[in-house]
């Protein structure tokens, strides 16, 4: 299996998590020596290792090093995932590895099985934003659209383009909401508590 031929070429005592759907979600227990400071490394490594995390190389865009997850011990570094030209929410791998060696001892698999969607939004954002407007009413202080179209693969896997909002709400007390809404179904597919300033 591509279980066994990982464990077989990455010797340790890894634990390949598996979502519910029996997806990786991460790799974890033993060490990966590459040097993951150099150049390149990092993507020649996600390439060999699309098959067992079960998303296509070419949908992972590597992204610049982020100063916050870089340490003097170790470092991450994120893939995200774009499908058709477009983000996937919450779409990303990645891949930590230690500062004094580049080897690699964790990748967080948190890519997403894309599925067919309509490529052209049913809803504009402004329709979304009045969907949310309905949903929260006089409480909304603010809501702004963050991003979209972009592409949500919900727990089931449907899949569909959808507009991200970011909402703070005064009552009855004031909080932060980032609210998905289906450019499809028109439903409030996600909403996350945020950190408000």
């Amino acid at each position: 299996t591509i279980e066994s031929e990982f464990k077989d070429r990455y010797p340790g005592n890894w634990v390949l998590g598996k979502n519910e759907k029996g997806r990786i979600d991460y790799i974890s227990g033993g060490t990966i020596p590459i040097d993951a400071r150099v150049g390149g490394n990092v993507e020649k490594l996600v390439d060999t290792l699309s098959k067992i995390l079960d998303v296509p190389t070419e949908q992972l865009e590597e992204q610049p090093l982020n100063p916050t997850t870089k340490t003097d011990l170790s470092r991450v570094t994120e893939f995200k995932q774009n499908v058709d030209g477009l983000e996937v929410y919450q779409g990303q791998v990645s891949v930590h590895s230690r500062e004094s060696d580049g080897a690699v001892f964790l990748i967080n698999n948190g890519s997403k099985k894309v599925g067919d969607y309509n490529k052209v939004p049913q809803l504009s954002a402004n329709e979304a934003k009045q969907i949310l407007v309905i949903k929260y009413g006089t409480a909304i202080q603010s809501l702004n659209l963050k991003r979209g179209p972009i592409i949500f693969v919900g727990a089931s896997g449907e899949t569909e383009l959808v507009w991200i909002f970011e909402v703070k709400i005064a009552s009855p007390k004031f909080h932060g909401i980032e609210a998905v809404v289906g450019a499809e179904s028109g439903l409030v597919l996600s909403e996350i508590p945020t950190t408000v300033r």
